[in-house]
């Protein structure tokens, strides 16, 4: 039996380089891909 396990991960600058943010969850790769999206939008806009 397969499992997929898709998430949208984004990443911070921090003084050391970069470090993982908070995961959210999603229950396709296409939904994954458009939290993402947000997310840099969003970080974007800071």
């Amino acid at each position: 039996m397969s499992v997929t396990y898709y998430v949208a991960l984004p990443f911070i600058r921090t003084e050391d380089g970069s470090a993982a943010g908070q995961a959210l969850e999603c229950q396709t790769a296409a939904e994954a891909n458009r939290k993402a999206e947000v997310m840099l939008q969003n970080r974007t806009k800071l």
